[in-house]
This record gives C-alpha cells, sequence and structure tokens, in this order.
C-alpha cells in the first residue's frame, strides 16, 4: 500500500489537469429560469453542496472515488489473483478520469488473497470479510485526520489551498458493495427494504451509520439486547466490527455506491434477463435468424452467426445487441413483452447520458415504473416467477444517486476493470510468477517514473509552444493565456462569416483520390445499382440550371466507396474537451476475389427535407439509401460539389409504432419504380439504421444484403447510438 493523501496530493497539483478541475460546488440549469437543473460532474451534484456547508469557510473539497475488485491474473493454470485498490478524485473532470493514459485514477494498494485454511469452513466467511475491512482501515487511515482538520496542496492552478480529502463515492459491483456495507448479498446495501420486496416499484428507508454501528459493536461484544438482535437480523447484517468507514468524517458509506451501468445494466437486467425472458418466448433459432438478417451498419455488430453460441458475453456485445433488440423482438412476442423491453432499453440509455437534468430524470424514472407496469407478461407466459433480485432493485437508487453524486458514466466499473490490464495483468506478466506481488509493485513503480517523466516533458513541450506561438510575449509581462485564445477565436470567427454561410452544413470527408475513378454509367446502373441514373441527373441539371450539355451514357464520373461526416458534438468536457462523432455512410458495391466474396454496403441515411430539422427531429428528415457517391465531370458542372444517387423512402410515420415507440417507413415505389433523385451530398446529414418489420416468423428467403430489398416496411432505429437516441 501506499499513503492516500501523497496520491491526493500528486493529482490535484499535476498541471497536466489544469483545465480540467472543479474546486467548489456550483449549480448548472437549462432553462433561464432555473427549474431543469443540471448534474454531470461531481461538483454539479447535491453531495459537494452538502459537505461544503459542514466545512469552515475556505475549505476546498476534493471528492475521493474509491474501487476495489479482485481480478484473475491466470486464464489457464492456476488460480492467482491480485485484489486492487484504486483511487481518484472528483475534482478531475469525469471525461479524463475515464482515460487510462491520463493516469488519473491511481493504485494506493493490493489487498491480501487467501484461503484463510486455518479456520473452520463455516468461520471463513466472516473471517474474510473482517480482513477486507482491517486492511481498508490501514490503507485509509491517514484521512482520518485530514478529513477533519484538512491539508495544505499545492493545487494545478499553482494556489495552495487548505484540501480536505472526502470519501464520496464507492465504485463496485454489487457482490462487493454488500462487502462493504457490512450486509447479505440477499439484502440492499443501500435501503432497508424486505427480499422479497425487492421486485416492486418502491424503496425502503435508508441505512444510516448511526444506525448500523452500534449494531455492529454491539456483536462484536456479544452485549446485544433481544431489540438490537432482532433489528440485526432484519438488516441483514454480518459480524464485522469495525469497519473501515466508521471513523472516516462526512461520509456516510450507504451513499457512496454509485450506479453501475455494466453489471446492472448491461450485463445485468439487459443481458441476463430481458434477453433471456423474450429468448424463452421466441425460440433461440428465430432470435437467431432475425438477428443474421438485419441490415449491416458501420457502428453495428453484425451477429452472423446469432447469439444463441455466445458462451461468455462482455460488455461491448451487450451494448451491441441493445441497439437492435426492440425491433428484432417486435411481433415475435406479445405486445406488452415488447413494451417491456422497450422500456428497459430506454432506462438503460437514459442512464448513460453525459449530463443529466431534472427533466432527464423523470424520463429516466417514467422508464423504469413503464417496465413495472408491464413485467407481469413474463410471468404469465412462464418464463419468470418473481422479480426479487438485486439489480432490478438497485436501480430504484439510479435517480437519487445521480442527483448526490452526478451523472453515472463517471462512476462505470468498466474503469477499474480497464485498469487491471495495465495495473494488475501486465504487471504479473513481467514477474517471474513467484513472490509476484512484490515484484508486480517494483515493476509499476518503474513505470510509473516513466509516465511521470514523460508526461512532464509533454507538458513542457506544450507550455513552450504556447509562449512560442505567441507574437508579442515578453518575458517580463504577464501572459494571458485565455486573452489570446480568445483573440483567436475571433479571428477564426471573422474568417468564416466571411467564407461561409450561417446555415452552412458540416464538412463532409472524402478520400483525396477517388477509389473507382472514371466509372461508366453502365457499372452505375448494373453494379451500384443506380437504375434511372440517366434521367435522375439530367432532372438534377435542369433544376440546377447546368443543363448546357447534357450527360449520355459515354459519360464516365469519378465514384467514391464512402463519406465520413463529423457530427455536432454532444458532449464537451470541462476545459472544452469535445467528444467527438465521426460518422461513416457506405456506398460500396460488392466484390469477388479469390478467397471469398465481399457484400456490398448500399446504407441508409437522414437527409435535410426542412430548414427546422434539427429542432423538430425525424419530421424535419427524408429517409433514403445512399446507391452512388460520385462528382460530376468538368464539361457537366462543378466537379467541386459531390453529388449522391438516392433512392426515396416514404414519409416517416409522425405516430409511432405503439409497442415499439419506433417510427415506421416504407419504401416510395411509382409505378413499379423506386423513386431516385440525384442531390448534394452536404444534404445527407447523417446514417440511419432500419429495422425490418419482421412479423411472426422471419422469411427464409431474406438475408443481410438484400433485406432492404426485399423487406417494405421498416422502423426507423432509435438506438443506433447515443446521439441517435437524443436526437432523434
Amino acid at each position: 500500500m501506499r499513503d492516500p493523501i501523497e496520491c491526493i496530493k500528486e493529482l490535484i497539483g499535476n498541471p497536466a489537469f489544469k483545465r480540467f478541475m472543479g474546486w467548489a460546488p456550483i449549480k448548472q440549469f437549462a432553462d433561464a429560469a432555473k427549474t431543469d437543473q443540471l448534474f454531470n460532474e461531481m461538483w454539479t451534484a447535491l453531495w459537494w453542496w452538502t459537505i461544503q456547508e459542514k466545512l469552515p469557510p475556505g475549505a476546498t473539497i476534493s471528492g475521493l472515488i474509491l474501487s476495489t475488485d479482485k481480478t484473475k491474473l491466470t486464464n489457464f493454470s492456476g488460480d492467482k489473483q491480485a485484489y486492487p485498490v484504486y483511487l481518484t478524485i472528483g475534482n478531475i473532470a469525469k471525461g479524463v478520469r475515464r482515460q487510462p493514459s491520463k493516469h488519473a485514477t491511481v493504485l494506493i494498494g493490493y489487498l491480501p488473497i487467501t484461503k484463510l485454511s486455518c479456520w473452520s469452513k463455516n468461520k471463513r466467511s466472516e473471517k474474510g470479510h473482517s480482513l477486507f475491512h482491517y486492511c481498508m482501515g490501514k490503507i485509509l487511515k491517514p484521512l482520518i485526520e485530514a478529513g477533519k482538520n484538512g491539508v495544505m496542496m499545492a493545487c494545478a492552478d499553482g494556489l495552495i489551498r487548505n484540501i480536505f480529502p472526502i470519501l464520496a463515492a464507492y465504485v463496485a459491483d454489487f457482490p462487493e458493495q454488500a462487502l462493504v456495507a457490512c450486509c447479505m448479498q440477499n439484502r440492499c446495501p443501500m435501503c432497508k427494504i424486505d427480499p422479497d420486496e425487492r421486485g416492486e416499484n418502491i424503496l425502503g428507508e435508508p441505512r444510516t451509520h448511526e444506525e448500523t454501528l452500534p449494531l455492529l459493536k454491539a456483536d462484536h461484544n456479544e452485549k446485544m439486547t433481544p431489540s438490537q438482535k432482532k433489528t440485526f437480523t432484519e438488516l441483514g447484517l454480518k459480524s464485522v466490527y469495525p469497519p473501515f468507514w466508521a471513523s472516516l468524517p462526512h461520509t456516510d458509506i450507504f451513499t457512496c455506491f454509485s450506479p453501475d451501468l455494466l453489471h446492472q445494466l448491461h450485463k445485468g437486467l439487459f443481458k441476463s434477463h430481458i434477453v433471456e425472458w423474450c429468448t424463452a418466448l421466441i425460440g433461440e433459432s428465430e432470435l437467431d435468424e432475425r438477428l443474421m438478417r438485419l441490415p449491416r451498419h458501420p457502428s453495428l455488430r453484425h451477429f452472423d452467426k446469432g447469439i444463441s453460441h455466445l458462451a461468455q458475453w462482455s460488455g461491448t456485445e451487450a451494448k451491441e445487441l441493445e441497439k437492435v433488440f426492440v425491433g428484432v423482438v417486435a411481433g415475435a412476442v406479445p405486445p406488452k413483452a415488447v413494451k417491456a423491453t422497450r422500456a428497459i432499453v430506454d432506462y438503460v440509455y437514459t442512464s448513460q447520458y453525459h449530463s443529466q437534468s431534472t427533466s432527464s430524470l423523470k424520463n429516466l424514472q417514467s422508464h423504469l415504473d413503464d417496465f413495472h407496469k408491464t413485467k407481469k407478461i413474463f410471468t404469465e407466459k412462464g418464463v419468470h416467477e418473481n422479480y426479487n433480485f438485486p439489480k432490478l432493485h438497485m436501480v430504484q437508487h439510479y435517480v437519487w444517486l445521480i442527483q448526490w453524486l452526478g451523472s453515472a458514466d463517471g462512476y462505470n466499473t468498466e474503469a477499474p476493470e480497464r485498469l487491471h490490464i495495465d495495473l494488475a495483468k501486465k504487471a504479473y506478466r513481467a514477474s517471474n510468477k513467484r513472490d509476484f506481488i512484490k515484484q508486480m509493485t517494483t515493476w509499476l513503480t518503474r513505470r510509473e517514473k516513466c509516465d511521470t517523466f514523460s508526461a512532464y516533458l509533454d507538458w513542457v513541450a506544450s507550455t513552450d509552444a504556447q509562449f512560442q506561438l505567441h507574437p508579442d510575449y515578453e518575458a517580463d509581462e504577464e501572459y494571458d493565456e485565455d486573452e489570446d485564445e480568445d483573440e483567436d477565436e475571433d479571428e477564426d470567427e471573422d474568417e468564416e462569416d466571411e467564407g461561409e454561410d450561417e446555415d452552412a452544413a458540416p464538412t463532409h470527408e472524402l478520400a483525396k483520390r477517388p477509389p473507382m475513378p472514371r466509372t461508366s454509367v453502365e457499372d452505375l446502373v448494373n453494379i451500384f445499382g443506380a437504375k434511372d441514373f440517366l434521367d435522375c441527373l439530367q432532372k438534377y441539371l435542369r433544376d440546377t440550371k447546368q443543363d448546357i450539355i447534357m450527360p449520355s451514357a459515354d459519360d464516365c464520373f469519378d465514384v467514391y466507396k464512402k463519406v465520413t461526416i463529423p457530427l455536432e458534438p454532444f458532449h464537451v468536457d470541462l476545459g472544452g474537451r469535445i467528444t467527438e462523432i465521426r460518422d461513416i455512410i457506405r456506398a460500396s458495391p460488392p466484390t469477388q476475389n479469390e478467397r471469398k466474396r465481399k457484400p456490398g454496403f448500399f446504407d441508409t441515411a437522414l437527409m435535410h427535407a426542412t430548414d427546422e430539422a434539427e429542432t423538430v427531429g425525424i419530421a424535419g428528415y427524408e429517409i433514403v439509401r445512399i446507391r452512388a457517391i460520385f462528382r460530376l465531370p468538368a464539361r457537366l458542372g462543378d466537379p467541386d460539389v459531390p453529388l449522391a444517387y438516392v433512392e426515396h423512402f416514404k414519409k416517416p410515420s409522425e405516430v409511432r409504432h405503439p409497442d415499439t415507440l419506433m417510427h415506421e417507413v416504407t419504401r416510395h415505389v411509382i409505378g413499379g419504380k423506386r423513386k431516385a433523385s440525384i442531390v448534394p451530398l452536404y444534404s445527407i446529414r447523417r446514417s440511419c439504421h432500419l429495422l425490418p418489420k419482421f412479423g411472426a416468423k422471419v422469411k427464409d428467403t431474406w438475408s443481410s444484403e438484400t433485406v432492404l430489398d426485399e423487406c417494405n416496411t421498416f422502423f426507423v432505429n432509435d438506438f443506433l447510438d447515443l446521439y441517435s437516441y437524443q436526437s432523434l
């Protein structure tokens, strides 16, 4: 182990985090009336405000985030395990904390793993829990005095503050939460709800330190009164004393358990329950057939063999299945089961918002309410008996926890599980596998020194570059970096105003050289499927008044296989770090080589239909299928304006489907021919994904490559990604 106070000093004073740090609680609102409060970073949440009021004036809080989790070090032989303890601080923006390369989360210790064979079998569990709390108490002991009186620390912005390090959040899976809370795993670690009522849409009375600690102490001293024994049993407590959190100042451990998106939602409520129940209703073979026939998309995993063969699921596979599952089961399971599935997937997506608000949290709760209204269908169909399992109950606490600690994406257990690779598994492989913990710590210490020195060199280089880029910098003058950035932004805005329209579309990126230059009209018709290419091109040239020379079958065009569209960022971290989304739309014909045939990909997309498209959602767009992306030869028009040959679908239904809550769309056919046109590429706003309306049983003639041609009615997939979900 190492001193957590020294680790906090290192994190809070790291100048690389200067632009991504929060020092005081703030309140943000989504509306001018200040009724819709935002919750994202820890310093926007209620916990920071509550603790700040308890501390003396001038105190600065460092909200500690701890995580513990056992991990296997060997996959095929032996039973070697490690039990790391990770620490980070809520002062650092969550977008930075999530990146392992930033080293914003540090390893502060390894807990012992022992079979405790010196004890009888019925005592080992109890002694194992006591050992955990004893060791955690040893590691966190320096926090007791620091949390009471504070520690003067040099901060990343150059100021010296009186820092109060206080435990705010504990990131762990459910068994680990029960271990920390000193309760049995059939109880909620946060509230006192009866185990038989965990499947209901209710919350129990919260657990408290004031009630729990005296019970644990009395049990330890074997001086419990009859009423205490009764309460001890009702709360499902375990014989552990003292728990490591007993003396931590300003800490209520029962409010520290953060939402666990990975285990409780993706791999838990969705994969282990909803998918299993729906599979029992549909049948494995039918579900596999439906998944195999879905249209492909660049951002979707295509389950070309279904899912029945998957023996071990990862969180990534569960997330990929969430994107298509509602549309896949529609028609094959009862309507109430579709509604229950939609409610859970809605809950999963809404809980992942990078910034929550009072209104979005109301929606989050409404999705859970919708599931509880329809869940009985699975019992009626005999696929599940009851709902008294911990994952369903724990999500009841999400709304309050997000208000208390900030948005759930800042506390996902995916982050510490990713750290196991760097801070446990790689270190173990570097050892000789004997007495490996000592070797691991030595190896990690050396790696950390190298990483720290590299980070220092990068910081020095970036600092020097900033000064060199400033033309008016002088050594005896104060350099205002923010002022310089503002001036640069103003200059950039002026240049943009001169050269672009206010309504300019996002930049569409094509390959520098066309992959298929001088493609003939015959190939566009036969290989790309652009059946009415010449007629549509003539109409486009007439409409744009470029019909001086009309195209012929002898013309050739530079054709591109895909276009990349940078979408507007929907998440900006403190300091301006942008989560960039790059959307890809393909118009690539099938190819054949000596080994195998590669299918063609002609993706569907949203085309700008009205000026209010960004504000009215699906109603402002038209859905099209991209058949070809090309440029005109110079003799026919402007080659700098890329074009697209598209096939149209009818306007999406304004009313959503009653069960899937998705918009429906059908192919637009006129006189037995599909409606097609040529449009400027910039009118294509982004890709979309269509889910075939399979009905009760999938048709054997459909395939993933042909389903967009053979199926007539589709659902517009809301769950393609979080951006699609929020915008549509």
